[in-house]
């Protein structure tokens, strides 16, 4: 995931980049004191996600959101909010509203969620996510379900109506997008991320 911060305050800039380097995945790909900075290097550094905050004028921040999809088309724009306030304060057209609140681990999910087209953690101070850029294919994210609960290949095969060696190929893709090696890291993987629970096959009741 390439993610580009675009935030004005030192101590909160400093921050949220401390936090992104915690995943190995994440890759910082600029850093700017402003949203309307990092948005002119967007199109050279064609990001994931752009974490943003407000620059104290509404009309900057809706220009700097607007620009940034002109940029990078797929691009997640994130808004990073004070306690009490929220993108619509101002009808900011971003995909996610977070607050402090969310804390580091909650933070991390909900970029992944918007990585891999699913809706974040819904809580105080945030709204849920549109999909961008996927980190991983719809197929692919079909895979990687089943694979978390506990379907061999020749059950994925079936089930998702392609071959054996079809499934093998998309768990070689999965396995290089997302770093790991082997079905038990990727389980792992996607439990840390709330992209699947520990539940397995028992959940849905075989």
């Amino acid at each position: 995931m390439r993610v580009l911060l675009g935030i004005p305050h030192a101590l909160l800039r400093e921050g949220l980049s401390s936090v992104l380097k915690r995943w190995s995945e994440v890759e910082i790909v600029g850093v700017s004191p402003s949203a309307a900075e990092a948005v002119r290097a967007a199109e050279r550094l064609q990001p994931d996600v752009l974490l943003m905050s407000r620059s104290g004028s509404p009309a900057a921040d809706a220009r700097a959101v607007s620009a940034a999809r002109d940029a990078v088309p797929g691009c997640s724009v994130v808004l990073v909010e004070d306690v009490g306030r929220s993108a619509r304060d101002h009808a900011l057209d971003v995909d996610w509203c977070v607050t402090p609140t969310v804390g580091p681990s909650g933070l991390m999910k909900g970029l992944w969620g918007l990585c891999v087209g699913r809706d974040a953690s819904r809580s105080a101070g945030q709204h849920p996510p549109r999909p961008p850029r996927a980190l991983v294919t719809g197929r692919e994210y079909e895979v990687l379900r089943a694979v978390c609960e506990g379907f061999s290949n020749k059950e994925l095969s079936r089930r998702l109506g392609i071959s054996e060696s079809t499934v093998k190929n998309h768990l070689s893709s999965i396995y290089r997008r997302t770093k790991v090696s082997g079905r038990t890291q990727l389980v792992l993987w996607a439990i840390e991320r709330g992209l699947a629970t520990s539940e397995g096959r028992s959940s849905r009741g075989e």
